[in-house]
This record gives C-alpha cells, structure tokens and sequence, in this order.
C-alpha cells in the first residue's frame, strides 16, 4: 500500500506538480531565428493582468488535497496595446491569457512594454524570444552598429536633453533626423541618471521639414553588469501622425553607446484612443480629437452617439449623431436629449430592429421603451414568418 502511494505521489509530481518559469528549459536561438519562427511580432504595451477563477481566500480555507484542483482552473487575461508591428498582423490589440499552471509563459506587469513574439497558435511562450526588454537590451539585438567617433559623441549623455529622473520628460528636445539644424542645448549631467538640467532653447525645421515639430524625448538608463543601457524615445509629429523612434543603446567600453536596435512606433492613427475615442491627431506629443470624421469612425459613436468633435472631445450634438449609433438602429435610441440617445416616441419604435424581428413596435410611455403591444405587432415580425411566434406573450417576448 506505503508502495502504491510513493508511486502515486511521484507521478504527481512529475505530471500534474505546477513547475515555474523560471524551470523552462529553451534552446539557445538568435533573435533572428525567433523573428522567423514567429507568425507575429510586434511592439506593444501591456494592461493590467485580470485574474480569472477563484481568490486566495476561497483556495486558503479549503483542504490540502482540493486546493490543486482550484488552483488549475484559475488564469489571467491581458490585453496588448500594439504601437508597432513588425511581423504578421496583430491587429491594434492583442488578447494574451495564460494559465496558472502553464509552463513557459509569458506574464507581463502593467503598463510595460515589450518585444513580442506570437507563434502559430497564437501563443506567447518564453521559449520563443520573449524576455524582458531590458534582458534583450542585454543580448544585444542582431541589428547592431558600432559607433565611433563623432557619431559616438553624438549620443553621450551631455548631448541628450532630459529631465526629471527616470523616463523623464521636456518639450522642445532635439531630433537626429538631418532634417534639422543643429541646436545648441546647455545640459548638465547631474548624476547617476538621475538629472539633467537643460536650456531652454527654440528647434528651428529646414524647409524640407515644415510639417515636422518633435515633441519629446524620454530617456530611460538601467544598470546590468554589461553596463549602463540606454532606451531612448524619440516622439515627433509628421503630417498629424505621431512618430516614435526607439533606440536602444548600451554603454560601451569605450567612451559613447552602441546601438543596439531601433525601430519605429505607430502614431496616433494606429492606436486604441483613436478607434476607440477619436483621438487620432497628434499635438503636443498626445493624442487629441480634432475632426468629427475621426470621432464617426469610432466606437464611441457607433455605441453612444458620440460623432461630433468639440472641444477636443467627441461629444453627442443631436439627433443626427443617434441616428449613427447602433442602439438607435438596433432598439429605437434615436432621440438626443441631455446628452443620451433615448428612444423618443413611435417612430423610433417603428423603425427597429426590434421591431422588425421581435415585435416590438408599440411605445411604452411609462417605461420609455419599445415593447410588444398585441398580436398584430407580434404577427408583423420576423419571430413570426419564420419561427411561428405570432402571438403576445408579455411586454418583450411573442410565443407560438
């Protein structure tokens, strides 16, 4: 029996015992070979994790031997804010849900971005490439390009304009692009990263470059053993569109940085506040609503009426902008008033889709909303031709 057990429990142990990620082992590969073997690889931030099944509280107060069994139903979702696509076709957003006793996968913390690579059953595993990006910053990314010299100068940190501390931020920083004459900045290095005090000065754009004005640049240096590493982000705006150019650079021995990969970001155009709010105009390195054909092109008027841009929101103005929305097309919500589409009379009943498919033509005025009156209304719908439900039943349902 002592002997049936010890079996029983190894085999647990070898099958079904949960194993971290940290015990994965991965064949060595370059960056470029995970780049091959990915079906997508793309940019993108992450959003907080959302934890799925039972809580800590519930798994405590059970015995030994049940908590495994909850413990494999529990999972996480994340949703990643693609900014840049390099491989494949991600879409603007990325679903991402592990297990909790999945080996191998990838986890992200909030608001991080990363260096993704999806393989063909749309999985993100660690084996496959994906590491933190200040890991990868390490490895050196197979894009690299020693640089000396001037070029070299070019990127110590007496040249680069921050402020604050870490992934600090200051208005008017220069750009690398030819396309600007060079600016003198006064900075001072205060030290360990940590400052940098910088002179207000004016960018001045040659003429091949008027509808570029660059922003920001956000620096962010980390300490490993190879060294300081760098991650620079340079946000400019072309023709409304906000661009994003990442270098990643690590100290070297000698005196600069050696790029290590660079790659540039989507603007505003290709990111969720666009599809979602209308915020597809780049100005003063965010995203803002400027024009009413952005804000009818997103979800926020296609749900609540929201198709007007004002003020540098989307906002709902009149009937007009109910009367593109789904709720209006689907349950009668053609109505504008204090800001809401609402359904305003029998018209609006008549003209849905509820009616048309459920019966659901007559106006309630106690409820303000569409129901089934009699049989006629339930003998006029779709419920009826084809599923023989010709008959009122109560205010929202016909029956045969």
């Amino acid at each position: 029996m002592s002997n049936a057990l010890t079996v029983t429990a190894l085999a647990w142990l070898v099958c079904w015992a949960p194993r971290p990620a940290y015990a994965c082992r991965c064949a060595e590969k370059s960056a470029r070979e995970h780049f091959a073997a990915a079906q997508h690889v793309f940019v993108a931030r992450a959003s907080a994790p959302e934890v799925h099944g039972p809580s800590d509280r519930v798994i405590a107060k059970l015995p030994r031997h049940r908590r495994w069994a909850l413990l494999r139903r529990r999972s996480r979702s994340y949703t990643l804010a693609v900014l840049h696509v390099l491989k494949g076709k991600p879409g603007l957003a990325f679903a991402h849900g592990t297990r909790a006793v999945e080996r191998c996968v990838r986890n992200f913390s909030k608001d991080e971005i990363a260096l993704v690579y999806v393989d063909a059953k749309n999985r993100i595993k660690l084996c496959d490439g994906n590491a933190l990006l200040s890991t990868m910053l390490a490895r050196q990314l197979p894009e690299t390009l020693e640089l000396a010299g001037a070029s070299a100068r070019k990127l110590t940190p007496r040249d680069l304009v921050a402020a604050l501390s870490l992934g600090g931020v200051i208005d008017r920083a220069p750009d690398a692009s030819r396309a600007y004459k060079r600016v003198r900045f006064a900075a001072r290095w205060a030290g360990k990263v940590a400052r940098f005090q910088a002179a207000r000065a004016m960018l001045t754009a040659s003429p091949k470059a008027r509808d570029v004005e660059v922003h920001r640049v956000l620096v962010h240096e980390t300490r490993r053993k190879r060294g300081r590493a760098l991650i620079l982000v340079e946000a400019s705006t072309v023709a409304s569109t906000t661009l994003h150019r990442v270098l990643l650079l690590r100290r070297g021995a000698r005196r600069g940085y050696v790029l290590l990969h660079r790659f540039t970001l989507h603007g505003c155009a290709q990111r969720l506040t666009c599809l979602e709010d209308g915020a597809c105009t780049a100005r003063d390195g965010s995203c803002v609503v400027t024009a009413t054909a952005h804000c009818q092109r997103s979800k926020g008027c296609k749900n609540a009426g929201r198709c007007t841009a004002r003020g540098g929101k989307c906002v709902l103005e009149g009937e007009a902008d109910c009367r593109r929305s789904t709720p209006c097309v689907e349950n009668g919500k053609c109505t504008a008033l204090r800001g809401r589409c609402v359904i305003g009379g029998p018209a609006d009943c008549a003209d849905a889709h509820d009616c048309k498919r459920r019966g659901r033509c007559t106006f309630d005025k106690k409820s303000a909303a569409c129901v089934v009156g009699s049989d006629a209304d339930c003998r006029s719908s779709e419920a009826c031709t084809n599923q023989g439900r010709c008959k009122r039943k109560s205010p929202e349902v016909c029956v045969k």
